[in-house]
């Protein structure tokens, strides 16, 4: 994301009713909190709207212990990664097109975390990781070759609900914000 402004949308399809997630705002705002957590010295801008803040969020410690991290060239069994995407909500299926699905086929495993914006292709030799690419879900093509990926679980999840914080607690205390009609974001 670079430079970029990261958009921090509510995860909810209506923001009246939270009790309808939609996949892609999920995704969307886990990228952001894991962009934020990668980078912390690196000044960012998070654009947002009170509905969206006024969901809480998986707290750092939270996200960092439930995430997993995969090096080209490590040693992973993939038993060990289909148990732990399982474990973390994912649901298994023949081909990834949505957010929180993973894939498994021989010595291949596609993963769409909730952590990029598109699917993760992984290829092991053994117990080994060959290859880790990124891949468009249209015609399964690679777009580019990773040497390290993270695997984010959905962060609306269930068992992720404890010690959940605000945004504003996320970001910690040396943010700027930046508030346009401040009386109405209070309302909200």
């Amino acid at each position: 994301l670079g430079n970029e402004a990261l958009f921090f949308p509510a995860s909810c399809r209506k923001a009246f009713d939270f009790t309808q997630p939609d996949n892609s705002m999920v995704l969307q705002r886990a990228e952001v909190l894991n962009e934020l957590k990668k980078a912390q010295s690196a000044p960012k801008l998070v654009v947002s709207y009170p509905e969206a803040l006024c969901e809480k969020v998986i707290n750092r410690k939270s996200l960092e212990k439930n995430t997993l991290e995969i090096t080209e060239g490590a040693k992973v069994d993939i038993t060990f990664i289909a148990d732990f995407l399982t474990d973390y909500e994912f649901d298994r299926v023949d081909f990834v097109y949505a957010p929180g699905q993973f894939a498994v086929r021989g010595g291949i495993v596609d993963i769409f975390s909730f952590s990029h914006f598109r699917p993760y292709r992984i290829e092991f030799f053994g117990d080994s990781i060959e290859s880790i690419r990124d891949f468009e879900i249209e015609d399964q093509l690679s777009v580019s070759k990773l040497k390290y990926i993270t695997i984010v679980p959905n962060v609306r999840a269930r068992f992720l609900s404890d010690d959940k914080i605000s945004l504003l607690e996320y970001l910690g205390g040396d943010c700027a914000v930046w508030i346009k009609d401040a009386q109405m974001t209070l309302d909200v």
